[in-house]
């Protein structure tokens, strides 16, 4: 897709340089994003395509990628509770204590 074509879509002005598109091509850790995305899309692609994920067998996901889906926020969970917070006061916070009480936990949001 060309940049004018990309800006179009986007409806706003993005600056993609040519030193942006190299070095995010050099970067390993940008490649094995895009890398991971590609698959886990195709892969849910396929679930679709062979009838493995559909709206009767659940939630449009396949089994394969909600397990990927949980493991990815236990790992989340441990992380967090290994990170602190610290305030202007000088304050320190469990981060997994900051997001548990966060607007962003639905459990908080209904209440």
């Amino acid at each position: 897709m060309s940049l004018t074509k990309c800006r179009r879509k986007l409806g706003h002005y993005i600056n993609i340089t040519p030193t942006g598109i190299l070095q995010r091509l050099w970067n390993d850790q940008s490649r094995l994003k895009q890398l991971r995305k590609a698959h886990a899309a195709n892969l849910e692609e396929e679930a679709i395509r062979l009838g493995f994920a559909h709206i009767k067998a659940g939630l449009y996901i396949s089994e394969e990628s909600f397990n990927r889906h949980k493991e990815q926020k236990i790992r989340n969970t441990r992380l967090l509770s290994c990170m602190m917070a610290v305030n202007e006061d000088n304050q320190m916070f469990k981060l997994e204590d900051l997001i548990a009480k966060g607007v962003s936990n639905p459990k908080n949001r209904r209440n």
